[in-house]
């Protein structure tokens, strides 16, 4: 076949092409949609595979169009099966319920998608009206039975869109509580809340009303609601185990993905207000479902009853192939992909959807219990052993770019961590709180508190006086010094299988009585690199990235002069990283340099402290300071970027920050808004300006009293939160 004949093969065969390919399309973002419910974090390349089939639902619809539309005008009266097409077409632009946006900006750009559905239905209906020759009734009546939904779909994509942007989410119907008044007798909600919550009721008490959970509120950043319902939401959360805390955080945050990334919006006033489910919202978008799901099954039978031996061949079976699977993806998606959450009893699940059983939950349906992990050790083992990868990947200049998207294996201990940090949120309200002062300091611990109770503070306080990404840095290495390091067994003795026993064995081994929650440590500290590294803006506000690099080659500096023979085990590089820097030693043989400073020095002084430790004391500490260290950093993420997160898969620290909201701690809205104290500080004789306390750093080591005298946190939330 010479040129000009493949030239005109695609003039014939283009729309063709273009409109199966329309449909595989769809057929891949329904499956794409599947999988990003089904995976907490998918890799890089899942997303990617996701993030064109998305874009290509519009791309090829709107090609496919545009080629109709030219198609009709030079070839009037030609191809009349082809005009069927457009509004099928007009079906595929309206996309998939279960996947009404990719990323959370997608909601912001509504206007656009609905310009968009606007000029596509209009270009569908000028080119039925402009080309349809007559005679056929059988194919009219289907023509216009597929028009129906196809406007429909075109039209509530946007506003599905509309619905679920930030200006919507926060423009609530309900009663706003005001926080300013005139009047002398002031009651500031926060103490008020605290004081019912450490009255003789306690947290631990069920609530005669039902708390609402709905998070949307959350995600958008609006401030905390009134005292009376933390104090509910607290008390019910207080009230469930373990296992049934962290389903419920799972339900919420599966909840917030359908409303802010599926037409669920559409089933309620903001897809969370179940209570006066249905109205007519609801009741339209069932109707518009109900139209989807068997019009073109309709449309079918109308065009099997058509004369279809007076068309081309070819295009009655590119019909055929469209107008099934097309009507197979409507029926499928609306039954079972789009498995709207329910967890109110008194609310029944529409009937166009299978009743699922909600005595037994699955808890890991459609975010599963994934904490992704990334450690600077183990990057530069990877790298040592796709060394040649590494060195043509730097020469174009990505290998920053491949580092952030192949971290090491994600491990499945979010239930495991969520234990401990309710455990921990639990021990503050019972012991610790008891007022404004203590709430507040015991909201800004990121590590004080466990070393002031350990005794340990006097040592390694000032590893956490500094910025937090550097104390983030310090104690991931730290930890890893200690999982490794060398307790007297040799490795030949120490082994998976046979062990000489229990208390001879380093943490790092499976026979050591503390291997578990040594593992449980270093996943809390991967994680909390992986968000250093890899997602920065939501561990803090000015996190610096550079930090882990500036790390990374101070530790390839450590090892890599006189080195030949790389080591392929992250045991062995760590321990003869301790030898590198541990100032008591010899120069290592093989020439390999000690840094005598540097985050490497840094980090090994925190761990020969914490080894100088009784090894479960050690543990527990390293634990502590680790939950602290991930309460604090929730509490400081923006709420916008939780619900950011949640389209490309849940980040462990939503589960953090949202059991922090329900438990009663203050979001980082609450904090930007609490009204500051220096008009008390007046009345007492106290001059605001001067009346703050010092920090360790100002101390000449002796400690405060009390239970977190190591830490002092300021009253201003934007000098906390610098």
């Amino acid at each position: 076949m010479d040129v000009s004949g493949a030239v005109q093969w695609w003039e014939e065969w283009q729309l063709r092409i273009l409109v199966l390919a329309s449909v595989v399309n769809q057929g891949i973002l329904m499956l794409a949609s599947f999988f990003r419910k089904l995976h907490n974090r998918p890799s890089w390349f899942r997303q990617f595979l996701i993030w064109l089939a998305y874009l290509g639902s519009d791309a090829i619809a709107i090609y496919a169009l545009a080629t109709l539309f030219n198609r009709q005008k030079k070839h009037s009266g030609h191809g009349v099966l082809e005009v069927l097409w457009a509004p099928v077409l007009l079906i595929h632009l309206g996309g998939q319920d279960a996947i009404s946006a990719y990323n959370i900006e997608d909601n912001e750009l509504w206007t656009r998608h609905l310009l968009t559905s606007v000029s596509q239905v209009t270009v569908a209906v000028y080119v039925f009206c402009k080309s349809w020759p007559g005679g056929d009734k059988r194919l009219l009546q289907a023509a216009i039975l597929l028009f129906i939904p196809g406007i429909l779909k075109c039209f509530e994509k946007p506003l599905a869109l509309s619905r679920a942007s930030i200006n919507s989410l926060v423009s609530s119907d309900e009663p706003i509580l005001r926080s300013i008044d005139r009047s002398e007798l002031k009651i500031d909600p926060l103490e008020d809340f605290i004081e019912k919550a450490t009255s003789s009721a306690g947290p631990n008490d069920t609530p005669a009303t039902p708390a609402d959970f709905a998070p949307y509120k959350l995600f958008v950043d609006l401030a905390s609601p009134s005292p009376g319902h933390r104090m509910r939401m607290l008390m019910s959360f207080t009230a469930l185990d373990d296992i049934q805390a962290h389903r419920k955080l799972q339900f919420c945050l599966h909840q917030t993905f359908y409303l802010l990334y599926t037409k669920q919006k559409m089933f309620g006033r903001h897809g969370m207000d179940m209570d006066d489910y249905p109205n007519v919202r609801s009741i339209v978008s069932l109707f518009v479902r109900g139209l989807t799901m068997y019009l073109p099954f309709a449309a079918i039978a109308l065009f099997h009853q058509s004369h279809r031996e007076a068309y081309i061949k070819e295009d009655v079976v590119v019909t055929f192939i469209l107008l099934s699977c097309t009507a197979v993806l409507e029926f499928h998606v609306s039954f079972l992909n789009f498995d709207m959450p329910i967890e109110n009893p008194r609310i029944q699940r529409p009937k166009l959807w299978p009743v699922f059983e909600k005595k037994n939950p699955r808890p890991a349906s459609t975010i599963d219990s994934i904490v992704s992990q990334y450690n600077l050790i183990g990057l530069l083992v990877r790298n040592k052993e796709h060394s040649k990868m590494m060195t043509i990947m730097g020469d174009f200049g990505c290998t920053d770019f491949l580092q952030q998207r192949w971290p090491v294996k994600s491990c499945r201990s979010s239930f495991k961590i969520t234990k401990v940090v309710l455990k921990y949120v639990k021990n503050g309200w019972d012991h610790h709180i008891s007022d404004v002062s203590i709430y507040r300091k015991f909201s800004d611990n990121r590590g004080q508190s466990t070393l002031e109770r350990q005794g340990c503070y006097q040592e390694l306080g000032w590893s956490l006086e500094g910025a937090f990404d550097e104390s983030v840095l310090l104690w991931h290495l730290a930890t890893d010094f200690c999982y490794y390091m060398d307790t007297g067994a040799s490795p030949s003795q120490c082994t998976q299988d046979s062990c000489p026993g229990v208390y001879a064995c380093p943490a790092w081994c499976k026979g050591s009585e503390h291997h578990e929650g040594a593992v449980l440590c270093r996943e809390m500290s991967n994680y909390m690199i992986y968000l250093l590294y890899v997602n920065p803006e939501m561990l803090m506000a000015g996190t610096r990235r550079n930090l882990f690099t500036a790390a990374y080659d101070e530790l390839k500096g450590t090892i890599v002069v006189g080195d030949n023979k790389s080591p392929v085990e992250e045991k062995d590089l760590t321990q003869r990283i301790i030898f590198a820097v541990d100032g008591g030693g010899s120069p290592p043989p093989d020439g390999t340099q000690r840094q005598q400073g540097g985050i490497t020095h840094l980090a090994w002084s925190i761990a020969k402290v914490l080894s100088g430790l009784p090894e479960e004391k050690m543990w527990n500490v390293i634990q502590g300071v680790w939950v602290e260290m991930m309460c604090f950093s929730a509490a400081r993420c923006r709420g916008y970027l939780h619900a950011k997160g949640l389209a490309t898969g849940v980040e462990y620290l939503s589960y953090v920050w949202l059991l922090q909201y329900y438990m009663g701690m203050e979001t980082l809205a609450a904090k930007l808004q609490k009204v500051d104290h220096h008009r008390k500080g007046v009345e007492d004789g106290d001059d605001p300006l001067t009346s703050h306390a010092t920090g360790p750093s100002g101390s000449s080591g002796a400690h405060a009293e009390g239970q977190f005298a190591g830490y002092r946190a300021s009253d201003d939330p934007m000098e906390e939160i610098l």
